[in-house]
């Protein structure tokens, strides 16, 4: 820590500022991050392989899908499932995101838009050994076609179904292959829709234009 503190002060030139936030400020951030765990594991199981990194709104939307599908405690045991709630999302805490990765196969990061997360835990695993380091997955599945996508938003029923397309399929339960069957349905139906605020042009209420015309 510099001896007159992180905050930026009357004089100081754009190369101290950036000193400061480079040397010290991101590393009081991530020690802060740490020493709170703002990142938390909160579904583990005793032999973890698929590993679930979601934040905001997307992991609330996460714990909706494992519901439809299905998937409490006990299940989520049976597949594997260890699940991290990320609070700080830049920049992500690397110690406690190379814990969460020990041991498992795969890493499932849900989020909307563009891919924050995804790119800082390919970037912080990547030095791994590869006997060690698990595959990364979001927007994309292993075998490179889209997974979730990365316009507009993401919903409990997309990410059910894209969860389960990389779970194993002789561990579904009869429930899980009705509801998945069920939420694909309704996804296809939900493209047919018509808008509900669609509308045609007219005249406003009162317009003289409206008989003049």
């Amino acid at each position: 820590m510099p001896p007159d503190g992180l905050s930026i002060r009357l004089g100081d030139k754009p190369v101290d500022q950036e000193r400061r936030l480079r040397d010290f400020k991101i590393p009081a951030v991530l020690a802060f991050a740490r020493a709170n765990v703002l990142n938390r594991v909160v579904i583990d199981s005793p032999t973890p392989k698929i590993g679930i990194v979601a934040t905001g709104k997307s992991y609330l939307d996460l714990r909706q899908a494992l519901i439809e599908l299905g998937i409490d405690y006990k299940e989520a045991a049976k597949f594997g499932l260890r699940v991290m709630k990320v609070g700080m999302t830049w920049p992500l805490e690397p110690d406690g995101l190379r814990r969460f990765a020990e041991g498992l196969e795969t890493v499932f990061v849900i989020e909307e838009k563009r891919p924050l997360l995804e790119t800082q835990i390919r970037d912080i695993l990547y030095h791994t050994h590869e006997s060690r380091r698990p595959r990364v997955i979001g927007k994309k599945d292993p075998a490179g076609l889209p997974l979730l996508r990365d316009i507009l938003d993401l919903n409990p029923a997309q990410i059910a179904v894209a969860l389960a397309r990389i779970l194993p399929k002789d561990l579904w339960t009869e429930k899980m292959r009705n509801e998945v069957a069920n939420l694909e349905a309704r996804l296809a139906r939900s493209g047919e829709l018509t808008p509900i605020h669609e509308r045609q042009p007219y005249y406003c209420s009162g317009c003289p234009h409206n008989t003049s015309t």
